[in-house]
């Protein structure tokens, strides 16, 4: 197999999680290129404070910094797993692409907790030739193709990057940043574009801003074409409404808009779920929570929790099909989390004091 030399590239301010994230880079690639981004070596990607201000700026600096066409990049708080076999992905991509450039698409485990991942996004992370390629967005930045060039997009599962960091990114940074893109629209009577409405809302929301976060979203689910991001953006404000009581109706809107996009995503049918469980109705929480543990796994780029699958929803399901009075179903459904979280006590109580009495026909509870 021909080695294809690969540089690296991260930019970074003084984070004392930079080593290790190197460290799980360096063995595997021919270069890493660290470029600091302080104010004083970087002035023009910082605001008038010293603030950050433009994180594509400063990542296209890097990406034009790195020796060899191929590249790789990760942030000061990465750790990256599975690149002993980064030549046999390439080599791999360079057959698939059959002369076309080509992006690679990996999962990142952006927040945990325990040893658990909350949070799981994909984004690109390697691309066939730099000179090709571009970041876009001064934050929410995104590694684009050029005007004009064919890219395909390859996902590979056994490469994962895995965010270090204990705390997500304070709301307040990309907000901060997100106004500042917002207002140079305004300025030059330009109309706000589509996709940043969308990670404006968003970042709103973090920040608690609800009613103009709704706005935004709302908005951007009328006009985007964009399923993946539309339903993310509905149920981000399924989440907002269900903090005001008077609200809920809107919240159960939401969600069903979410199903009218994406009937087979299993996240739409969760959240009527929740919303079910929150009013106590055990028998809708128990029919929406099925039809979503029923759906495929999802598959998109954005952000998604794979816990509400794997333990939060069995949870709910088998606590309402026990007050419910359907222990045995309860029973099996409380072994569906446990699959994920074998070692829980609660979960372990609760699945041993609903089991069927010896001698009782047991009931079974079929995953749907």
């Amino acid at each position: 197999m021909v080695h294809t030399p690969v540089s690296a590239f991260v930019i970074a301010n003084g984070d004392p999680l930079l080593p290790q994230a190197i460290e799980s880079v360096r063995p595997f690639v021919d270069e890493v290129v660290v470029l600091d981004t302080s104010a004083a070596n970087f002035p023009e990607c910082n605001d008038e404070n010293g603030f950050m201000a433009d994180f594509s700026m400063a990542r296209n600096r890097a990406l034009d910094r790195c020796a060899y066409s191929t590249a790789l990049w990760f942030d000061s708080d990465d750790v990256v797993v599975g690149l002993e076999n980064l030549q046999a992905i390439i080599a791999a991509a360079k057959d698939e692409a059959s002369g076309r450039e080509w992006c690679i698409i990996a999962p990142y485990e952006y927040e945990r907790v325990g040893d658990r991942c909350v949070s799981l996004q994909a984004r690109e992370r390697i691309v066939s030739d730099k000179s090709k390629f571009i970041w876009r967005k001064p934050v929410h930045e995104v590694l684009l193709p050029r005007h004009g060039v064919e890219c395909l997009n390859l996902e590979v599962p056994s490469l994962v990057w895995k965010h270090q960091r204990a705390q997500s990114v304070p709301s307040e940074r990309n907000l901060r940043i997100m106004r500042r893109y917002v207002a140079s629209f305004a300025a030059a009577e330009k109309s706000l574009p589509i996709q940043v409405r969308y990670d404006y809302g968003m970042e709103l929301a973090k920040a608690g801003s609800h009613i103009e976060a709704i706005e935004h979203l709302t908005q951007y689910v009328h006009e985007s074409n964009w399923d993946d991001a539309r339903v993310l953006a509905c149920l981000q404000m399924v989440q907002m409404y269900s903090f005001y009581p008077g609200r809920q109706d809107d919240a159960r809107k939401c969600a069903e808009k979410a199903i009218s996009i994406k009937p087979d995503w299993c996240e739409g049918h969760f959240a009527m779920a929740k919303l079910a469980y929150k009013q106590r109705d055990y028998a809708a929480t128990v029919e929406h929570a099925e039809r979503g543990i029923g759906c495929p796994t999802t598959q998109t780029t954005i952000n998604v929790n794979p816990q509400d699958r794997l333990i939060n929803i069995p949870k709910m399901l088998a606590d309402s099909l026990s007050h419910l009075g359907r222990n045995s179903e309860a029973h099996r459904a409380y072994a569906l989390a446990l699959d994920a979280t074998p070692d829980d006590p609660n979960l372990r109580t609760l699945h041993r004091i609903t089991a069927p009495a010896f001698g009782a026909p047991a009931e079974q509870y079929h995953h749907p």
